[in-house]
């Protein structure tokens, strides 16, 4: 295959992707040129006469719109070019992101400070009618000064991933079929260190079945079944998608139905992890499956409470280690908990509101392999439940609110501990106070108490209240391509309380500043 050293040849010739893109706009007479922006995603292709140009061109912010172990709806404040067929034959996207650290100014002003440069390349071809072809590369350097450590020589990094994947659609959308595989290289280099490369693989396997072709529903509305297989390994890097999970095989089986306004969701779900497995480390095989009702139904009540959904759920979840882990440790760790929730969630026209309860029981066991030796290190089974309460209300667009409470308690009944947590916390926001000017305000109370069956002599309290306020003025408000000018006040506040020991701590700051806004927005 060629794409291993393609795309790291593409990245070190930018011209070679402008030749790339443009070849591609003459092959194709229907072309279009546009850029993708972080607002507006969904690119409409222009419907331009014959006598004008069939390139459009603009400045906006970047978006890959894309989820795969590549990218996941990556945006930067950066530029993307794409071009594409109007038939859908092809896709080509390549973009660009240069920028310091989070210093802001000061990395400005100091340019020993470090620097960060992002870039890569999207390519999507349609092969007949059911196929298509997806492809992509991301490449990112990061420098570090003598400034930045002081007593280290600088240093660079550099991480380049590309992948491929392909999917399929047949049978009228019945079927369909996604496979992909990616590769990633990593190097650090420093003055007095050698060049170290990591290289890390994945892959991605899905198939899906479903009634929305020619596959009957029977007596179901609907119903849909899903395979996936995913494996990541611990060295595996993209700088587009930090979300999954490295070093953890994956496989997956769900089965979704609905049957007049009743939901019906199974899943089975296994993780395996694939590191190095250490003398102390736990590194257990996970097992979960379960069951998940919903019913939807118009409001029994006489009060204008909402549409009401009921929801209901199961899952049974295990963990269990490998014989060459527990041989290796000299002992086998053994956790199953069983969780059972129950959700109501109420949906109106200005408000929506729901309460949640969940129950789990989690039974821990230690076993050695001599069953002469008694184990006195046998861990603790625990009890968890938590209660949910939601509520948000937006009356009119300049204004909306957000409740919400939260309780959970983690008992061990070995021991007899108990921990306690409240947390609870609210949103707003207010427009138009008078003519462009806004306030958003957030407010959160936390209180977490530990008592231990040894004695009250380690029970512990502690409270917190923190917040935060902004006032925006828009002195010069928004208009198309026009600059835009906004003067804010922000002020934030935290006080911590340790009851037990008699211990106060309180933090508060108030800024004043203006942001400028120029360009499409």
């Amino acid at each position: 295959m060629i794409f291993p050293w393609f795309f790291p040849f593409l990245r070190r010739c930018p011209a070679v992707l402008c030749a790339v893109l443009v070849g591609m706009w003459c092959l194709y007479p229907g072309s279009a040129f546009a850029v993708v922006s972080r607002e507006d995603k969904a690119v409409m292709i222009p419907e331009l006469p014959s006598q004008q140009p069939r390139l459009q061109y603009q400045y906006l912010d970047l978006a890959v719109s894309r989820q795969d172990l590549l990218f996941a709806n990556f945006s930067r404040p950066g530029r993307a070019a794409e071009i594409y067929d109007r038939k859908g034959a092809y896709r080509a996207q390549v973009f660009t992101y240069r920028g310091a650290d989070s210093r802001g100014f000061a990395a400005v002003a100091n340019p020993g400070t470090p620097s960060e440069l992002n870039y890569g390349g999207t390519l999507a071809v349609g092969v007949g009618e059911p196929l298509e072809i997806q492809m992509g590369y991301i490449g990112g350097r990061l420098q570090w000064s003598e400034e930045d450590y002081l007593f280290n020589p600088p240093t660079e990094q550099e991480a380049n991933s590309w992948n491929l994947g392909a999917q399929t659609q047949w049978l009228d959308n019945s079927l369909r079929t996604r496979i992909e595989y990616a590769s990633s290289e990593q190097r650090l280099e420093n003055q007095n260190n050698a060049m170290e490369n990591t290289l890390g693989r994945a892959m991605t396997a899905e198939v899906s079945v479903s009634s929305d072709g020619v596959f009957s529903s029977g007596w179901l509305d609907r119903w849909q079944g899903t395979a996936l297989y995913r494996a990541v390994d611990r060295n595996f890097y993209s700088l587009g998608n930090l979300e999954p999970v490295r070093g953890v095989d994956m496989a997956q089986l769900q089965f979704q139905s609905e049957f007049r306004g009743l939901g019906v969701a199974l899943e089975w779900k296994q993780e395996g992890h694939c590191d190095a497995v250490g003398m102390t480390r736990f590194d257990p095989t996970l097992n979960r499956s379960g069951l998940q009702l919903n019913y939807q139904w118009q409001n029994p009540f006489p009060l204008p409470l909402g549409r009401p959904m009921l929801s209901a759920r199961y899952y049974h979840v295990s963990q269990w280690q490998t014989h060459d882990v527990v041989a290796l440790q000299g002992y086998e760790m053994l956790q199953e908990a069983d969780e059972a929730g129950v959700n109501l969630k109420f949906d109106y026209e200005q408000w929506r509101w729901s309460v949640d309860y969940l129950i789990s029981e989690q039974d821990h066991r230690r076993l050695s392999l001599d069953a002469s030796v008694q184990d006195w290190e046998q861990p603790s089974d625990q009890v968890h439940e938590t209660a949910e309460l939601l509520l948000g209300w937006s009356p009119t667009k300049r204004f909306w609110m957000n409740l919400n409470a939260r309780w959970n308690d983690q008992v061990e009944t070995e021991f007899a501990n108990r921990q306690q947590y409240r947390n609870y916390g609210m949103q707003a926001f207010i427009g138009d106070l008078p003519r462009n000017l806004s306030m958003q305000m957030e407010y959160y109370y936390g209180d977490h108490a530990l008592s231990q069956g040894l004695g009250d002599d380690l029970a512990t309290q502690f409270r917190s209240h923190s917040g935060n306020a902004r006032i925006t003025w828009q002195a010069v408000p928004e208009r198309g391509r026009q600059p835009a000018l906004d003067i804010y006040l922000h002020s934030s506040f935290n006080r911590q309380f340790d009851l037990a020991n008699d211990i106060e701590l309180s933090h508060w700051s108030a800024a004043v500043g203006i942001e400028l806004f120029w360009g499409q927005y």
